[in-house]
């Protein structure tokens, strides 16, 4: 998929990006609530095999793709998976 064709994508998942890196902020009831959904994240990461950078507090998560810094394809399946969720 092209650069502008992720950024389509992107856009559509209404996740930020900032050319580099795709960031959503999910708003959670509580911290385990937070934690639930973080765990059910791990089965999309594990079958799809990149991994986010996750920053957690008491009333959400953030998580940021890549970490390393390039966007690709497979960053752009983990967002839809995780909004799938």
């Amino acid at each position: 998929m092209a650069k502008n064709d992720l950024k389509d994508k992107i856009e559509e998942l209404n996740w930020d990006f900032d050319g580099k890196k795709i960031t959503k902020h999910l708003d959670f009831e509580s911290f385990s609530e937070s934690v639930d959904f973080l765990n059910s994240v791990l089965n999309a990461v594990e079958d799809i095999g990149t991994h986010p950078k996750v920053h957690i507090s008491e009333d959400g998560l953030k998580l940021t793709l890549p970490a390393s810094g390039q966007i690709k394809e497979d960053h752009v399946s983990l967002a839809e998976e995780i909004d799938n969720l």
